[in-house]
């Protein structure tokens, strides 16, 4: 359940990365 949680947080984190990165173009 650990490893499900820290994939959900890394993805959600690439999110929002992306569209920071997306914005930012």
């Amino acid at each position: 359940a650990v490893n499900v949680l820290i994939t959900v947080c890394a993805i959600f984190v690439v999110e929002l990365m992306g569209r920071r990165f997306l914005l930012l173009l």
